[in-house]
């Protein structure tokens, strides 16, 4: 899969994400480190396998997970209220 494959399939997950009914919480991205530093090679990962970026016009944050491969998943970030 393409660089821009994954970024579009990452794209409809954030957005599938944003028009439910908990969108007022934060989005997390989990992806193995290989693919983020495919996807994002000037962005750093940050203590504790993190990182922060602006993707699809808003910020997300990445957690690195230590897999092989091209993986990703895209959640919820915190507890929901009410």
């Amino acid at each position: 899969m393409s660089n821009e494959e994954i970024l579009d399939r990452i794209g409809r997950d954030v957005t599938d994400i944003y028009g439910d009914m908990f969108s007022k919480r934060d989005i997390t991205i989990w992806m193995t480190k290989g693919l983020f530093t495919r996807l994002f090679p000037k962005q750093f990962i940050l203590q504790k396998d993190t990182a922060m970026i602006t993707l699809f016009g808003c910020s997300l944050k990445v957690v690195i997970f230590p897999y092989a491969g091209d993986r990703w998943i895209v959640g919820y970030e915190g507890t929901a209220n009410d």
